[in-house]
């Protein structure tokens, strides 16, 4: 099975070009290079919004996934309006006290999807995940979220936005029986962070890459592109695929 694993659109609104770039048709791009792969799913990883939730970005969004045909599914980050965009995709019966995660199960792995919107995981997705690692037992257990659960190495997302709560999120991922691998974003880099029983990968953005070494915020680069992400047969592999830097015209 493959997924497509893209996340921090940051879509603007019609004719903005924040940083000077145009995001949307990054995100077009995005998608009509993985359909090219064939992917079974594709999974957003939050922040589609680029400064906050918005009906009309989130309507546009919509209609673009709909005409690429793919099946997929989505998870809020800190500049999502988790209620609005459950309004616009149909998800409002599926809300948890506000909140949006949910289980899937793909090729034989339990895969759970959070809500990090508020910065921090909930105190009852936090009661859910350590029920959901109590029955993998020393089996797998895969999480897509928006946040890293743990620091990684990122000066000025570690010091300045991290999961709130990562100091009790990661140690429980990491001490847990079960093998844990993580898909998130927010960071706005490519990189893998490991920590006893816990694989972190996270995907770069479609908007532009943060300095890791910076101390204040700094653009690395503007390439993007996607995570591939394929379970096969007990085996998971994972790349991510980029996409020429384009600027916008002037």
């Amino acid at each position: 099975m493959l997924i497509a694993h893209i996340t921090d659109l940051h879509i603007a609104g019609e004719g903005e070009y924040p940083y000077d770039v145009d995001v949307r048709s990054r995100f077009v791009r995005v998608l009509e290079d993985l359909s090219s792969h064939e992917p079974e799913l594709m999974v957003l990883g939050g922040d589609l919004c680029y400064r906050e939730g918005s009906r009309s970005i989130y309507l546009w969004i919509r209609e673009q996934l709909e005409m690429q045909g793919i099946p997929y599914l989505l998870i809020p980050g800190n500049h999502d309006d988790t209620n609005l965009m459950a309004q616009v995709f149909g998800l409002e019966n599926r809300l948890v006290e506000g909140r949006y995660y949910f289980s899937r199960d793909l090729e034989g792995r339990r895969v759970l999807f959070l809500d990090t919107a508020d910065d921090s995981l909930s105190e009852d997705q936090i009661v859910y995940l350590e029920k959901e690692l109590a029955a993998a037992g020393n089996g797998e257990l895969l999480i897509f979220m928006h946040h890293p659960p743990v620091l990684s190495g990122v000066y000025y997302m570690d010091l300045k936005y991290p999961l709130l709560n990562s100091g009790r999120v990661g140690p429980l991922l990491a001490e847990s029986r079960a093998r844990v691998t993580v898909f998130c974003g927010h960071y706005h880099v490519e990189k893998s962070v490991m920590m006893g029983n816990l694989r972190v990968f996270i995907t770069p953005s479609i908007f532009v890459q943060i300095d890791q070494e910076a101390r204040s915020f700094a653009v690395d680069h503007r390439g993007f592109g996607w995570r591939k992400i394929r379970l096969d047969q007990g085996i998971l592999w994972t790349t991510v695929r980029y996409i020429s830097e384009e600027r916008r015209e002037n």
